[in-house]
């Protein structure tokens, strides 16, 4: 790894689980509270709990073979998209990202798939959390 590149290391976040969880019941309450027939209504909860599911896993709890365990960010918008386990998965460029102070998001356009990496304070220690703010505040993003 060159001067250039710094390597973000993603870690499981509370943070991700507890707003995936809030949507997943806040959604499944709604589908209950709507007065739709049982044989519409029991698949539309299966298929909230079978995609809420998948996104805690993958985005919270960073396990399954999409998981984005991490990211090093290169020259300007160029990364390296790494698996849970630190190691090289894509090649790709960032073309749109989200910054706050409790919630940064990025899309990264790979070789092989499109990336949607959800970043919250939890997933990184404090200074790296920063850092990767101010990196993604400086890309140019085109609208």
């Amino acid at each position: 790894m060159s001067v250039l590149e710094t390597r973000f290391q993603f870690t499981p976040s509370r943070w991700a689980a507890l707003l995936i969880t809030a949507g997943m019941v806040m959604t499944i309450a709604a589908l209950l509270i709507i007065p739709i027939p049982l044989l519409l209504g029991l698949p539309a909860i299966l298929v909230t709990l079978f995609v809420f599911g998948r996104a805690l896993q993958q985005r919270a709890l960073l396990k399954g073979k999409n998981a984005v365990g991490g990211v090093v960010i290169r020259k300007k918008q160029e990364v390296i998209v790494l698996d849970s386990n630190g190691n090289d998965a894509d090649l790709g460029s960032i073309i749109y990202c989200f910054v706050s102070p409790l919630l940064s998001t990025m899309v990264i356009n790979g070789n092989q798939r499109r990336y949607y990496v959800l970043i919250m304070p939890d997933s990184l220690p404090p200074n790296k959390f920063r850092h990767l703010r101010i990196h993604l505040n400086s890309l140019p993003m085109e609208v």
